[in-house]
């Protein structure tokens, strides 16, 4: 029965974490914090949260990564002038 829960509170635990978009740059995720895009106010951004942005623009931010952005499937606008950013990876941005 403990290996039964333990494996239960495992796959849970597991569920939960896929479900934050990781962002690595402290910035980035805090602009989208300040934005609002942190609807729940956890101080994270879940994958729902993320599929809600249609436009974001993170200009003059100083950013250097943008690593999950691709989280935002919905992305319809997207600007990122005067950062850091040597490499973006929005193959799955299809708007």
């Amino acid at each position: 029965m403990k290996q039964y829960l333990t494996v239960l509170l495992l796959n849970i635990s597991l569920i939960s974490y896929s479900q934050i978009v990781q962002i690595p740059d402290k910035k980035l995720k805090q602009h989208l914090i300040n934005l609002g895009i942190d609807s729940n106010n956890d101080g994270q951004i879940q994958t729902s949260e993320a599929l809600m942005v249609k436009s974001l623009f993170i200009n003059g931010l100083d950013i250097a990564n943008v690593q999950g952005i691709n989280s935002f499937i919905n992305l319809e606008e997207f600007g990122c002038q005067n950062n850091r950013i040597t490499f973006i990876d929005i193959f799955k941005l299809k708007k």
